[in-house]
């Protein structure tokens, strides 16, 4: 409106070429053709622009004379070549105008939109290519005839040292090589759980589910990674092309996988941790060189229907008869929910002395007395069922009361979880249903066509010491209270043991761990009552090491004999 007489020239626009509407409106600005020239072929413009049809069509465009020479010309287009120039409606021309501005820069906007995103694509790229290049984990393009883009960088080989404390705040820990099939696997650099890249790396987290609580899936699976390395995000674990794998939340693995956008991780691999080290082999231990029995019993160690203890009595006869040199007694010993416990006569503390205590001093002073030179021990173990004991998991021992000078030393009173030490042959036991917990909430493959079943038991068994901890799982049950920075380090396994005692309301079963698991010997003897009926309990038999023909003299669990009885 106005044109240059006016004072106001159109200015050129910011697009590189000068066409269609530009050249039509800079027509009239310098005054060489008039208004109602350039205003058919404005609005044909629009129209072929803004509503995909054709106005005119090839049709010569509207003469000096005001009268249109296409006789089926839209009536609007019409009826403004018509009127004079000077009552011709200004702002429908400049409405005619805007509506060509926008549907010419609309597609300019959207092409500056991605030039621009591809810019900021490419920034972030030179970013991370100099960030990777500073890790020593960058490998320039090959070069050839053809320049195919970015190759696979180069794997770098050899052993993988694995550290699950550090990486997931606590827990188990991984520091051997991982090893599949007997030989040594080519493990690629560790990276963050949130590193994206095409190139396949070891990511290291702890398993958690996209609930709070919520039982795993193969859609809801988790890896979190550290502070330090990940900044405690997480990203999805896709198990669609891993073969084999049994996870729970709170496990600390390493993935061997492929995270391309930075949020998902396709797992090809996963390691599921590794077993404490040995302080000492049992080669440079001093082992008795005699043999000797170890009876382990997991309470309740009295029916449901009384209070007489009468089981504890017959494990203390079978004691005695086999002359054990260690007694190793689990809670629960006064059950907080037992059914007659609300009639009793006495208090808690009389029950637990007068029932428990007395009748075990009892058979440490008959035994010192008949065996002086090699009196049996007894440890006792608290359990979080037990009403004298604290319920918050770890538990500190039981209270203790002033014994006799000659059966003080032979009376323990253990925390749980505990590690003692019986002939050179370490023994680590926990009152918690460890196998119990795991198996409820793990998530397993399912086995290979043609492959012999697995064995859920000793799986569920080798998780405990893969993880280096009596309670792995995070976040625990929501019925047991538990104290997790207690539980990181009074819970830990901090040695291999040589046996493995998990009480579990599960079959009783006496297995030896693979050796990627530990080596050791896992027993779960049962209960010594069930209800109203008598339980199970096992018996160790530890040989001497000159006794057994073939084994290694680093072994302890082919030297050990273990039998489930009932009481």
């Amino acid at each position: 409106e106005g044109g240059a007489a006016a004072g106001n020239p159109i200015r050129r626009p910011r697009h590189r070429r000068r066409g269609g509407w530009a050249r039509l409106v800079g027509r009239v600005g310098k005054a060489e053709q008039p208004v109602d020239l350039v205003v058919g072929q404005l609005l044909r413009h629009v129209a072929r622009r803004v509503a995909r049809v054709a106005v005119l069509g090839a049709s010569p465009p509207i003469g000096d004379s005001g009268a249109l020479r296409q006789p089926d010309a839209p009536p609007l287009v019409a009826q403004i070549a018509r009127q004079p120039r000077d009552a011709r409606p200004l702002p429908l021309l400049a409405l005619a105008g805007k509506l060509a501005l926008q549907a010419r820069v609309a597609p300019l906007r959207v092409r500056r939109q991605r030039r621009l995103q591809r810019r900021r694509g490419q920034r972030h790229w030179r970013r991370e290519r100099r960030l990777r290049r500073e890790r020593g984990r960058h490998a320039r393009p090959a070069l050839g005839r053809r320049r195919r883009g970015w190759q696979r960088r180069r794997r770098s080989g050899g052993k993988l040292t694995v550290g699950g404390g550090a990486a997931a705040g606590g827990g188990a820990a991984a520091e051997a090589s991982p090893t599949e099939g007997g030989e040594e696997a080519e493990w690629p650099p560790v990276a963050g759980v949130v590193a994206a890249g095409p190139e396949a790396a070891t990511f290291v987290g702890r398993v958690c589910s996209d609930s709070e609580g919520g039982k795993l899936n193969p859609q809801s699976v988790w890896l979190e990674g550290s502070r330090s390395s990940s900044g405690a995000c997480r990203a999805r674990l896709d198990l669609s092309e891993c073969a084999e794998y049994a996870l729970f939340p709170g496990q600390v693995v390493a993935v061997r996988g492929v995270n391309l956008l930075g949020h998902t991780i396709r797992a090809s691999r996963v390691l599921c941790g590794s077993p404490p080290p040995n302080a000492v082999p049992p080669s440079e231990r001093e082992i008795s060189p005699e043999p000797f029995n170890v009876i382990t019993a997991t309470g309740p160690f009295t029916c449901s229907d009384d209070l007489s203890f009468a089981p504890l009595d017959a494990l203390l006869e079978q004691a005695t008869s086999r002359r054990a040199l260690a007694l190793v007694l689990v809670g629960p010993f006064v059950e907080a929910d037992h059914p007659a416990l609300a009639a009793a006569e006495v208090g808690y503390e009389d029950l637990f002395e007068q029932r428990v205590l007395l009748k075990v001093e009892a058979f440490l002073a008959a035994a010192a007395e008949a065996y002086p030179h090699a009196p049996p021990h007894v440890v006792l173990v608290p359990s979080p069922r037990d009403v004298l004991a604290s319920p918050v998991y770890p538990q500190p021992p039981l209270p203790r009361r002033r014994s006799p000078e000659q059966i003080a030393p032979l009376l323990h009173l253990a925390p749980n979880p505990a590690a003692i030490d019986v002939g050179g042959v370490r023994i680590a036991v926990g009152s918690l249903d460890a196998l119990l917990m795991i198996g409820s909430a793990e998530l397993a493959s399912a086995p290979q066509p043609g492959a012999p079943r697995p064995d859920r038991l000793l799986r569920l068994a080798s998780h405990v010491l893969q993880q280096r901890s009596f309670l792995p799982l995070l976040p625990p049950p929501a019925d047991l209270p538990v104290d997790m920075a207690h539980n990181f380090v009074a819970g830990a396994i901090d040695t291999r043991p040589d046996i493995l005692l998990l009480p579990s309301q599960l079959a009783p079963f006496a297995k030896v761990l693979p050796d990627a698991a530990g080596g050791a010997l896992c027993v779960n003897a049962g209960r010594l009552t069930r209800n109203a009926a008598g339980g199970n309990y096992a018996t160790l038999s530890v040989h001497p090491r000159a006794q057994v023909d073939g084994a290694r003299t680093s072994d302890i669990a082919p030297r050990v004999a273990v039998e489930i009885a009932k009481i």
